[in-house]
């Protein structure tokens, strides 16, 4: 029971994380029509887009008639649905539903359009578009290798990113594989002639990266070893900065790790909840303590800020990408007692601002209750301080 409400915590931060405020409802199978409580206030009180809570059992279909008139409802008044469409756009969206294969090149897709006498390439680009971004349909239009293919069935590719994630050989190689490994595991007819686009669909969603320096090896880093790799680390005179999450979504870390893979310490100090990065004679540790909900970094070296700011930079553009993520920016104490400690206290950097903006320039130290300059601790983190 006390699993089955953390997991229904869990869905519905993501839910909340990955949507614009979609109303969401529960469903309640009530196996052998045993009652199972749920409470709706309190999470209501959390998460403001819980519409309501439902009851079936579906070895009957008891309350299942109740379900699909909520969900109809609700899906109505969804903000695109009922919006007029161009004529020429239905029958085109229409003619593609009834295509049976996988994918088609761009030119056929425009021929599609044209058949149904839509003929601007403007317009057929606008649709392209609108069904990607209803998920109908793939088309990345921006991306060199991308563009030239209309995926007409996304879990076709769904399924085509898993056969690698799932391959023994993969996995047994903690996440490593070539062009060679995915000859292999893409030598069904549904992928052999979209390797190259499929691989690119994988770099594009931060699933992989190539290897620096080492031609057509790759890694996933969802894969690679659990276990913290042994390195040595100067703790004297380090940066510190902690992310503290009310809830932290999967897959922060390995995306950062994706987008910061040309700096990984020798290509090599890199695991799946942290990794190394070296860069102009300074080295950054970054590592995700997912059961505490944070993130904590460390910098040492000759040039901290500079790779901290290009650390927090990655961060905080992963952030931006989801709806409403909630956490708090730690910065540590530089007074004489938390200077070059490896568990200084740390402030709010939140709370610093107001303190700044208010005029209040000094706050206390909980470890040694000395008295430590607001700006100096922005400062230490960021060079832009208000």
């Amino acid at each position: 029971m006390i699993w089955r409400k953390l997991l229904v915590s869990i869905l519905l931060n993501v839910v909340e994380l990955l949507s614009d405020n979609s109303p969401v409802l529960i469903i309640k199978n009530e196996k052998q029509d045993r009652q199972c409580e749920v409470n709706e206030r309190q999470l209501r009180g959390e998460f403001t887009n819980l519409k309501d809570t439902l009851a079936t059992n579906l070895a009957t279909n008891r309350g299942l008639a109740e379900i699909k008139d909520t969900i109809q409802n609700y899906i109505s008044r969804l903000p695109h649905v009922g919006t007029p469409l161009p004529k020429l756009w239905v029958r085109v969206r229409y003619a593609l539903d009834n295509y049976s294969r996988n994918y088609i090149s761009v030119e056929e897709y425009c021929n599609v359009c044209q058949l149904n006498n839509l003929t601007d390439r403007k317009e057929m680009l606008r649709l392209s578009r609108y069904l990607h971004d209803l998920g109908v349909c793939l088309h990345f239009q921006d991306d060199p290798t991308l563009k030239h293919y209309v995926i007409l069935k996304p879990e076709w590719g769904t399924a085509a990113v898993y056969k690698v994630l799932d391959n023994q050989t993969v996995n047994k190689n903690l996440g490593c594989f070539t062009q060679a490994h995915l000859k292999d595991i893409w030598q069904d007819s549904d992928y052999s002639d979209m390797q190259d686009e499929l691989l690119q669909l994988m770099m594009r969603f931060k699933l992989c990266y190539l290897i620096p320096h080492r031609s057509y090896h790759y890694i996933a880093p969802q894969l690679l070893a659990i276990d913290q790799l042994d390195y040595t680390w100067d703790e004297s005179n380090n940066l510190i900065l902690r992310y503290k999450y009310k809830f932290i979504p999967k897959g922060i870390i390995t995306r950062f790790i994706v987008e910061t893979h040309p700096w990984i310490d020798q290509q090599k100090l890199v695991w799946r909840s942290g990794v190394i990065l070296n860069k102009d004679q300074t080295r950054a540790e970054v590592i995700e303590y997912y059961n505490q909900r944070e993130i904590k970094i460390r910098v040492s070296g000759n040039r901290k800020k500079e790779l901290l700011a290009v650390v927090t930079y990655e961060l905080e553009k992963i952030h931006k990408s989801y709806e409403r993520l909630q956490y708090d920016t730690l910065v540590p104490c530089n007074c004489e007692t938390c200077q070059g400690s490896q568990n200084p206290h740390a402030y709010l950097l939140e709370a610093l601002y107001k303190r700044l903006n208010a005029g209040r320039y000094q706050i206390e130290c909980e470890n040694s209750y000395e008295m430590v300059d607001v700006r100096r601790l922005i400062d230490d983190v960021n060079e832009l301080y208000v």
